[in-house]
């Protein structure tokens, strides 16, 4: 079904009916054992009004401009090489061009879209975050052994035991509240390894008592890249 653009279909033995979901700008498809290539067809058709109310806008598009404190990202179409996508770094300004015979609608359009945002924020993040990382703690008064960026994108910060902070490179595309409130949070580890009361109690006196409020704001984010 052209509607629906690429249709990934995935045979579990453990499945025992057809079932849908979109992934990015992707259908995934699962289906049960030896079920034949027409029955998921007319699923599909079963399914189509609802799926296609159900799909996501695009990640991105030809023209965005993705705005952050630290950067702004530009997307455009390219026609000087059809087949790939280039990015450049020019200041704060980050440009991505896409060829011409990328697919907008492609979930692997949308992925090497982000895997350039991606690069580019590491390469940019270490000179921004850790200066920032190192002035919150002498605030406060309390710091790690060393800061380090590391480049994983879930976990966001990290404390070991030694008194080591990782932070993420994807704090680069934080406003500043949300990412002093990482750096407290891990800044709070430095004194209680846990997240019992006291750590709460510690980390919120570090935020003048926003603790809660910017758990939710960082919760809401919606980062430039497919996590």
């Amino acid at each position: 079904m052209e509607e629906f653009g690429t249709v990934h279909v995935t045979v579990r033995r453990t499945a025992r009916s057809i079932r849908a979901r979109w992934k990015g700008a992707r259908l995934e498809v699962s289906a049960p054992t030896g079920i034949a290539a027409a029955e998921v067809l007319s699923a599909l058709r079963a399914f189509a009004p609802r799926m296609y109310a159900a799909k996501p806008p695009r990640m991105y598009s030809p023209g965005d401009r993705l705005e952050f404190p630290e950067v702004t990202v530009f997307i455009d179409s390219q026609d000087a090489d059809a087949g790939r996508i280039f990015y450049e770094i020019d200041g704060r300004n980050w440009h991505i061009r896409v060829g011409e015979a990328w697919d907008f609608d492609s979930h692997d359009t949308m992925r090497a879209i982000s895997d350039s945002i991606c690069r580019m924020a590491r390469r940019e993040a270490p000179p921004i975050l850790l200066p920032y990382a190192a002035s919150v703690a002498e605030e406060i008064g309390v710091s790690p052994i060393v800061w380090t960026v590391s480049n994983g994108h879930r976990v966001l910060g990290h404390c070991s035991a030694r008194r080591e902070i990782a932070l993420s490179y994807v704090l680069i595309f934080l406003p500043e509240r949300l990412r002093r409130f990482i750096v407290c949070h891990e800044l709070a580890h430095l004194s209680e390894m846990n997240h019992s009361p006291r750590f709460h109690a510690l980390c919120d006196a570090y935020l003048g008592g926003c603790e809660a409020a910017l758990r939710s704001e960082l919760k809401a984010f919606r980062f430039p890249f497919i996590r």
